[in-house]
């Protein structure tokens, strides 16, 4: 089983808790899942789900852990995360792409640290690296109608 943990990005610095989740997988979740960090971590890139020897779509798993942790005001220890996922998201669906100085300017504003990363700002600016503008995507308004048509599906299979 550690094989099929070894190549995600989340086992860098929590091999033993996602291997722990896993195993809630089968003996149902509690508390102590829910406040672990992990399912916060988790970067959605569906390698679990490939590599899973059960076929078991680990990512719906963990979404419907920050779900149930949403609703339930459990602590997160990684309060950035849900906000940078949403905020990311957002501008996926507006742009068919990430506006990297936006995202960092409106995950700082959320977390209160509106100048933290303003050091890193200028150099890149200076390189072309950071754009003063968000461009739209040439596939943005497709991007928009397959998202649209997940949503759609997901909330048909949750009734």
């Amino acid at each position: 089983m550690q094989e099929m943990y070894s190549g995600l990005p989340v086992c860098l610095c929590h091999a033993n808790e996602t291997s722990r989740t896993d195993e809630s997988c089968s003996t149902g979740f509690g508390r102590g899942d829910l406040l672990s960090g992990t399912i916060w971590i988790c970067l959605s890139c569906e390698t679990c789900n490939t590599r899973c020897p059960q076929d078991i779509n680990i990512l719906r798993v963990i979404d419907g852990l920050r779900e149930m942790s949403n609703e339930l005001d459990y602590y997160n220890p990684y309060p950035a995360l849900p906000a940078l996922h949403q905020i990311f998201m957002a501008f996926v669906k507006r742009f068919g792409k990430v506006y990297e100085l936006g995202l960092a300017l409106l995950i700082n504003l959320r977390m209160l640290t509106p100048f933290k990363d303003i050091d890193m700002a200028s150099p890149m600016f200076l390189k072309g690296k950071l754009k003063p503008f968000p461009h739209r995507s040439h596939g943005a308004k497709e991007l928009r109608q397959v998202m649209a048509r997940i949503s759609k599906l997901e909330k048909a299979s949750s009734h």
